[in-house]
């Protein structure tokens, strides 16, 4: 995928997320992801993704509006992030896409799924 090309599914009924390239470069990119609840609004969330093509890798590079989030944190702190912020978010993160794999359906059409 390119920067600006987008996909787009669905949850169960009224949970749909939306996946779009925001950055596009030879060994990351950049993705932003939301997910918006038709019915229920609290539970709409945002996250950007930075991607690692070499590695294999992705981690959280902001929730809900959040930046740069330390690998560890004193606590208390100014912003009241737990110790382990960061590492809450990609733990999320694995575990939101493990839902998304299992539950989500394509809204696309197969033939925009393919890609040369």
């Amino acid at each position: 995928m390119d920067a600006g090309d987008s996909r787009e599914f669905a949850i169960g009924e009224g949970l749909r997320v939306r996946i779009v390239v925001t950055e596009r470069a030879p060994y990351t990119s950049m993705l932003d992801i939301r997910q918006q609840h038709f019915s229920l609004p609290q539970l709409d969330s945002q996250m950007t993704v930075r991607v690692y093509h070499d590695a294999g890798v992705a981690e959280v590079a902001s929730f809900e509006g959040c930046y740069r989030v330390l690998a560890k944190n004193d606590y208390p702190n100014r912003k009241m992030h737990q110790r382990d912020e960061k590492q809450q978010w990609n733990r999320f993160l694995g575990e939101w896409l493990q839902h998304c794999l299992a539950q989500g359906r394509s809204l696309s059409k197969t033939e925009e799924l393919i890609t040369p």
